[in-house]
């Protein structure tokens, strides 16, 4: 094995917990692991960082214009916003790029509704159900 994460890997794969077993480890071999673990772990973390960009009027637009569903959102927020959607456009995306910016979002745009649609005439067994989810339009962008 020459790289810590490939040690983890194998003591996972055959039931060992690494933070378990580091309590049992000599102080000195125990810190030249986590040094390899954090190595590792920060590396790969750069590797695969992710982020968001904030987006203009013009996106959240296109956005809208696409959606097809009358459905009512979570937020109580549906489609019919359009009637009056160019005064508020601004007022959208602002509210967006907030959310963003601070990684802070309201808790209706990580909820949603889920209903259970038939695949069989008469289902007498949850399998025979399949979850329909519908989103608040705002996070679905």
């Amino acid at each position: 094995m020459q790289d810590a994460n490939e040690m983890v890997y194998f003591l996972n794969d055959n039931g060992i917990d690494f933070l378990t077993l580091a309590h049992h480890l000599p102080t000195i071999v125990k810190s030249e692991l986590q040094m390899k673990l954090l190595e590792k772990y920060n590396t790969s973390q750069q590797a695969r960082q992710f982020t968001f960009s904030q987006i203009t009027c013009h996106d959240v637009m296109g956005f809208f214009r696409s959606i097809k569903s009358n459905a009512l959102g979570v937020c109580g927020i549906n489609l019919n916003l359009t009637i009056i959607f160019d005064l508020l456009i601004e007022n959208i995306t602002f509210i967006i790029n907030y959310a963003i910016a601070s990684s802070n979002f309201p808790n209706c745009w990580k909820k949603a509704n889920v209903l259970p649609l038939a695949k069989i005439s008469n289902p007498t067994d949850i399998s025979h159900l399949r979850p329909i989810i519908y989103y608040q339009h705002f996070p679905s962008y």
